[in-house]
């Protein structure tokens, strides 16, 4: 049986929470949550992770707050 990651990697996404109450800003929780993924193997070197799109439906917010996440997890 062939592992789906892009499957399991969305079906990930889409059970993230954020905490909009929080002092941490969205951008941050959605890097460390990216992160996190990048180091549990969802994410795997070489494979792709959800498009910007993706990723701002997943978690309810706009593509400008998904790209500071990335941006944030690039420099990291």
């Amino acid at each position: 049986m062939k592992y789906n990651f892009r499957a399991a990697a969305n079906l990930s996404v889409r059970q993230a929470m954020l905490n909009p109450d929080s002092p941490i800003p969205l951008y941050h929780q959605i890097s460390e949550q990216l992160q996190s993924r990048i180091r549990e193997g969802v994410y795997p070197p070489g494979h792709m992770i959800p498009s910007e799109t993706e990723l701002a439906k997943s978690y309810g917010v706009g593509r400008p707050t998904v790209r500071q996440a990335m941006e944030l997890l690039v420099q990291r």
